[in-house]
């Protein structure tokens, strides 16, 4: 979701509350999230294609975070042919 959210280089403060309803606690978003700032995107990506066997390793699985990131793409409000884009670059890589 937060790559999703950062698609845009824009990251607002409904993607943000957005994310945090899935973490566990604060703790845990402020880990991730720092963590998440100090990767490449080429480090972020290879992140997401690493947890495949993990979290969608199934065509059903894939296709929930498919739904999810979509989801999280137009909490502000704004679904963008970049982000339209990236959607559809992630459907392909996973």
């Amino acid at each position: 979701m937060l790559y999703a959210s950062f698609t845009d280089y824009e990251y607002s403060a409904s993607e943000e509350n957005a994310i945090k309803t899935f973490a566990q606690s604060e703790k845990v978003y402020n880990k991730v999230y720092e963590h998440f700032i100090s990767l490449s995107e080429y480090a972020r990506l290879e992140t997401i294609q690493n947890q495949k066997e993990h979290h969608y390793a199934t065509k059903e699985e894939k296709q929930e975070v498919l739904r999810t990131m979509k989801q999280q793409y137009e909490v502000d409000g704004d679904f963008s042919k970049l982000e339209i884009n990236t959607l559809r670059f992630l459907d392909k890589y996973l």
